[in-house]
């Protein structure tokens, strides 16, 4: 278990410390949130009440969480940010952003793209750029803009394949093109049956 939560630390900004790897380690019992599959438009209504349970969960002293449809762990001082964010309905842009960071990893790379996995939590494509269209941290923060603009901001419908965009005025302009998810077979828990978003310069 240890070696799994190690694996699956936040990629965007690692934050499972040392300590909480040795509590994990001696763990005695395991506990699975399984939720329903569900369509785009209830991605909202779904996913926060789990987070609530979770937030229960850590309140009594729960040792670790991750996310096994995203491969994604954080530091229990990050998830009690992230739970309280998520749980406060009167600012949707920052529950959306909340959102995001619980539950999409990345950046993960195969040596020649940079991806996201976990929007389809969301009920979103996720992202994916050719390395080298940006740095690494400049894309880490494009991810990151750009998912939380088509969560939190982006009517459906609004932005299609094609259009492009960029995350301020003097930013590089990124235009986005829809393609279909491939590298995980449609019954793994990281496939996208939404498709993704492919990322690069205009």
């Amino acid at each position: 278990m240890r070696e799994a939560f190690e694996f699956s630390r936040w990629g965007a900004s690692p934050d499972l410390p040392a300590s909480e790897l040795d509590d994990i380690e001696k763990h005695k019992c395991v506990l699975y949130l399984v939720g329903p599959n569900y369509p785009s438009p209830a991605a909202l209504d779904t996913v926060v009440p789990l987070f609530a349970l979770a937030a229960e969960l850590v309140a009594l002293g729960a040792t670790g969480l991750k996310c096994e449809s995203s491969g994604l762990a954080h530091g229990l001082h990050n998830w009690r940010l992230l739970l309280a964010a998520i749980a406060d309905a009167s600012n949707p842009h920052a529950r959306w952003g909340a959102l995001f960071d619980a539950l999409v990893q990345h950046p993960l790379g195969n040596g020649t793209e940079t991806y996201t996995c976990g929007m389809h939590l969301l009920g979103k494509p996720d992202l994916i750029a050719a390395e080298g269209v940006l740095p690494l941290q400049e894309l880490v923060r494009l991810f990151r803009s750009f998912g939380v603009y088509q969560l939190a901001e982006c009517a459906p419908g609004a932005f299609a394949s094609g259009h492009t965009f960029s995350t301020s005025a003097d930013a590089p302009k990124i235009r986005a093109t829809w393609e279909p998810c491939t590298g995980y077979d449609e019954d793994d828990l990281f496939f996208n049956p939404y498709g993704r978003w492919r990322l690069a310069r205009a």
